[in-house]
């Protein structure tokens, strides 16, 4: 299992998750060769960048004990006239969206000679992400795998990621089946006060007025400090403001938890109308800007 740590580890800080995964992950993915070398900082793991950002970077990349993404010819040909090429391990990645530092399929028989030629190995990779195209998807990297085969590359690795885990790390997932998740985001914020309702209290500005007796607690965290806005309730999350969030019940201390290990950002995700990983992202924002005050 290799740990894909990217976007400076969703803003979190990327030496501050590899040291987490160093001795549970096999290896890491990187974006590149910057990414790169703030990993060998920590570790010498396996690890491998996504972006081919030309020769210089490739070979950067191989300097630093690295494996390099490779989707340009300019940098195939920059590695394959290299004194240890048939040494090398490359990756080429068969791009199935836009956006990918991969290669197109028509792509694939030029590429497989000239890694044969030069007796480089390759790991072989693509990123299934629609449920719609997959069995076409995997149909077509099949095919992908077998023109190198053909051509007698010697192939280290396929790592086609239909079973990415991704954002279930921190606690998204378990809606696609993933079981025995546990969030690993816990946000806890100051509490305001406590009040209970007449009948005439509301949420937000917006919400409906809460039933008599019902408690609330006020607490010091809102959207300005990247927790995301909820456009209906979660769980015991009634609504998220600018500075504060509304929470169901009465708080116990001077804290209250607002997420925690039994959270999940499926849930809250969809309350938001986000992606899971952009409540990571965000989040990670507001973690480093509390570690820089």
């Amino acid at each position: 299992m290799r740990a894909v740590v990217k976007a400076d580890g969703y803003n979190f800080g990327l030496e501050r998750v590899v040291r987490e995964l160093v001795g549970i992950a096999d290896g890491f993915v990187v974006s590149d060769a910057g990414d790169l070398e703030r990993l060998r900082a920590i570790t010498d793991a396996p690890a491998a960048t996504l972006l081919d950002r030309g020769p210089a970077h490739a070979a950067r990349v191989i300097a630093l004990g690295g494996i390099a993404n490779v989707a340009h010819r300019d940098t195939l040909a920059a590695l394959a006239a290299k004194s240890d090429a048939a040494s090398l391990v490359v990756r080429v990645g068969l791009r199935l969206a836009a956006g990918w530092s991969a290669i197109d399929f028509d792509e694939t028989a030029g590429y497989a000679r000239t890694l044969a030629a030069a007796g480089m190995r390759v790991e072989l990779w693509a990123h299934l992400t629609n449920p719609a195209t997959e069995r076409a998807d995997r149909e077509r990297f099949a095919r992908f795998v077998a023109v190198f085969r053909e051509h007698g590359v010697e192939i280290a690795r396929e790592d086609l990621n239909g079973a990415r885990i991704g954002a279930g790390l921190f606690g998204a997932g378990s809606g696609r089946g993933i079981s025995d998740l546990r969030c690993a985001i816990a946000v806890s914020a100051p509490v305001v006060e406590t009040l209970t309702s007449d009948g005439t209290l509301r949420a937000s500005y917006e919400e409906q007025p809460l039933p008599k007796g019902t408690q609330v607690t006020v607490v010091r965290c809102g959207y300005a400090n990247s927790f995301p806005r909820v456009l209906r309730a979660y769980r015991h999350i009634l609504s998220v403001g600018m500075q504060n969030t509304i929470v169901l019940g009465s708080a116990d201390g001077e804290r209250f938890g607002l997420l925690g290990a039994g959270d999940d950002l499926d849930e809250l995700a969809a309350a938001a109308g986000i992606l899971p990983h952009q409540i990571i992202a965000g989040l990670g924002v507001g973690f480093q800007r509390q570690q820089k005050e």
